[in-house]
């Protein structure tokens, strides 16, 4: 993780991201505007590119596909731990979650013994400090909390 490259947040459940140049991260709540805003434990999800590409050139559609999109896409991913602290712009973020949840009983894809990226290349962060990030914000990695 070098580079933020998009941020996205959802108004509602189930409706279309909105795609931002700029946002605003406000300490214990998330992302303003985006209907995670005040979760206590995941505020924020965070991927990588390669991983969104893999979601839309895939040929089979895993049962996350269509209902996951991160608030934050970064250039590349990489291994990371829970409580791991990430300066991305004016804020300060945790790492909450260092993977998402794989809901394999009722994937198709997982049941035909297929990988699924999403598993490995999502986490979860909360909110430290607020503040506004931008578009290409470089992402600074500090140790653990």
């Amino acid at each position: 993780m070098k580079t933020l490259e998009n941020i996205f947040y959802h108004k509602l459940k189930k409706t279309p991201p909105i795609n931002v140049k700029r946002a605003l991260l406000v300490e214990n709540k998330g992302l303003v505007g985006d209907y995670h805003f005040g979760e206590m434990d995941k505020q924020l999800s965070l991927s990588d590119l390669s991983t969104i590409d893999w979601i839309k050139n895939s040929n089979e559609d895993g049962l996350c596909f269509k209902r996951f999109l991160p608030n934050l896409i970064v250039d590349e991913m990489e291994q990371i731990s829970n409580n791991t602290i990430i300066d991305i712009g004016e804020s300060k973020l945790i790492v909450t979650q260092n993977k998402k949840e794989c809901h394999a009983k009722q994937c198709h894809l997982y049941n035909k013994g297929n990988k699924c990226k999403l598993r490995e290349n999502v986490i979860y962060l909360n909110v430290l400090k607020g503040g506004s990030i931008n578009i290409k914000d470089k992402i600074v990695k500090k140790d653990n909390f």
